[in-house]
């Protein structure tokens, strides 16, 4: 489209419209000498079609607008709940207390006094930088404005690349600290188990969020949320 709009004006302004001033002229100064109909006819037909032409591109683009517009407004209005519900169910992988998450597998390990100080827990600026930003989402998604949809996904989508990553770099550091025996036989099953099971949690909700990103996608028809996401490991 971007290369057929240029070429569109060049012919209409290189050709179409010098030609159409030309021939206003010659007729301005043939008019008052008469003209035949047939001139006349042949004139006004050449000027519509000028006009037609020149206004060909803003009126596809106008209507391109309106329908990305109207298109906007029913993919928000179908999807606004499911972005409040992913964002419901990622407070919950978040959250400090819950136990029935990846990060609170790493605090527990992280408090066993062998493993003080070995940093395998984020920093807690990481964590509030986390909440602070999935808070400012939940409150504009419950504002319910249409425009900020693509511009709420597109964060939704960060944040949670960002979350899922460092989950899988922390993954790295404790699986590291397993295999130089930095844990006891029974304080690493206790971890694998719990991990594993918080990491089929986990997964279940990065794989929901990448369909409902892949559909948001689709129907805006550009590629506005990340819709693939690195799967976190497991613990072997």
């Amino acid at each position: 489209m971007s290369t057929k709009e240029p070429a569109s004006r060049s012919w209409v302004s290189e050709y179409l419209i010098p030609i159409g001033t030309i021939l206003i002229a010659a007729l301005a100064l043939l008019a008052q000498y008469g003209l035949p109909t047939w001139i006349i006819v042949i004139a006004v037909s050449y000027l519509i079609i000028v006009a037609v032409v020149s206004l060909y591109t803003p009126v596809v683009c106008l209507r391109s607008f309106l329908v990305h517009k109207w298109r906007l407004r029913r993919l928000a209005k179908t999807c606004f709940p499911q972005l409040l519900e992913s964002a419901k169910k990622f407070r919950q992988l978040i959250a400090r207390q819950n136990t029935n998450t990846l990060l609170y597998v790493l605090q527990q390990a992280a408090q066993w006094d062998e493993q003080k100080g070995k940093s395998l827990l984020p920093d807690p600026e990481y964590i509030e930088t986390i909440e602070n930003w999935l808070s400012s989402i939940e409150k504009r998604i419950n504002r319910h404005k249409p425009g900020d949809f693509p511009g709420l996904c597109t964060e939704m989508s960060s944040l949670i690349l960002w979350y899922n990553r460092s989950c899988s770099r922390r993954l790295k550091k404790l699986a590291e600290l397993m295999a130089a025996g930095g844990l006891s036989e029974a304080q690493s099953r206790q971890i694998k188990q719990h991990w594993n099971v918080q990491q089929n949690e986990h997964t279940a909700f990065v794989r929901e969020w990448e369909r409902l990103a892949k559909r948001v996608n689709e129907r805006i028809g550009s590629k506005i949320c990340f819709d693939y996401y690195e799967q976190v490991g497991t613990l072997e």
